[in-house]
């Protein structure tokens, strides 16, 4: 077993995409998670760059709710047109899946930042009960909702539901910056033979989403904290293997 390592397109801002490939194969990852905007991409070039890059389309990120406030992507809104609205995006992220050869589509029920919507996200895809059905986590939202910890957490979900981990550290920057055990976390992901993939979005200190999103964080800053987390991750992962 050996785990595959991402990033996830957003903390880029408006690089590129050609550029973040570059940068991304550079630096070493296998590949990038791509944001779901289906708009602005063309799939069939970016998988094309990818593969002539030696790197991977991962997943479509879906967003939600959109660039556009009125883009609310919305699959528990309370108005029928909304919802519709919300399926039709989801499908034409599905098309761009396709056409990169992604693994999966991120789909959030509600809104990002508003779990009123639904609660348990292992008992929502159980009800759902089909096989394309999984479930992702967060290390950062993680640690604030997961009561006996994240490690503890990765476990409930077993292999068979966890599909995709999102990975930065408690304050937002790149694993081994903060507080977090990821040699613990590695070694949950280990027990449960997960076969998924860990997407990094780590933001540099002081930086935030918003920074990441319009692209105010330069390229050497950001650059450098990409390389330190995986080969942080890819140290914590070595010992883990020695262990088990």
């Amino acid at each position: 077993m050996a785990l595959q390592y991402f990033v996830n397109s957003w903390i880029f801002g408006d690089c590129r995409i050609e550029r973040i490939i570059e940068r991304v194969s550079r630096i070493g990852y296998d590949g990038i998670e791509l944001v779901g905007e289906p708009d602005i991409y063309d799939g069939r070039k970016i998988k094309e760059l990818a593969s002539s890059s030696g790197i991977k389309i991962c997943s479509i990120c879906g967003m939600f709710p959109g660039p556009d406030k009125h883009d609310l992507r919305a699959l528990a809104h309370p108005e029928e047109e909304q919802r519709k609205k919300a399926i039709h995006y989801i499908e034409r992220c599905i098309d761009l899946a396709v056409a990169t050869n992604a693994r999966s589509v991120l789909v959030v029920p509600g809104l990002v930042g508003r779990p009123e919507f639904f609660t348990s996200k292992q008992k929502m895809a159980k009800e759902i009960n089909n096989p394309f059905v999984k479930i992702m986590g967060d290390t950062f939202h993680m640690q604030i909702e997961e009561a006996d910890g994240i490690p503890e957490a990765i476990r409930r979900a077993t292999g068979r539901w966890l599909y995709h981990l999102h990975a930065a550290d408690n304050t937002r920057e790149a694993p081994g910056r903060g507080t977090m055990n990821w040699r613990h976390i590695i070694r949950s992901l280990y027990d449960t033979n997960y076969t998924g993939v860990v997407s990094l979005e780590p933001l540099p200190k002081g930086a935030s989403p918003y920074n990441a999103r319009t692209g105010r964080i330069p390229e050497e800053k950001l650059d450098g904290e990409l390389f330190f987390a995986l080969s942080y991750l890819k140290l914590q992962e070595q010992i883990v293997k020695d262990l088990v």
